[in-house]
């Protein structure tokens, strides 16, 4: 007797248990399924923008490097100038001197 009422408290605690464990299951599934929905889509956001900064930083590269070659033909130029400011520094109290005697 105490035996069949331990054993029928057993059973119905476990159908208490399952019946409380599916719905919980279901919705863990369910999670899971929008989980990875949203991983994949974030993974192929994500690579694409791997591939747009990559580009990007390709195109900073061409450009610094553009600025970088027009930064030294810039120094080249400046330094002709500097060069023709000393050479002009140079003849110029000779011409002055040679104006001066005309």
């Amino acid at each position: 007797m105490v035996l069949e009422a331990v054993l029928v408290a057993s059973l119905a605690l476990l159908a208490l248990l399952v019946g409380a464990a599916i719905p919980a299951l279901v919705q863990l599934r369910r999670t899971l399924r929008s989980a990875q929905d949203f991983f994949e889509t974030t993974g192929r956001r994500a690579d694409a923008l791997i591939q747009e900064l990559g580009e990007a930083t390709r195109r900073l590269n061409r450009v610094t490097e553009a600025m970088q070659a027009g930064g030294r033909t810039l120094a080249a130029s400046l330094d002709a100038l500097r060069s023709a400011g000393r050479i002009a520094a140079a003849v110029g109290p000779a011409v002055k001197a040679a104006i001066g005697a005309l």
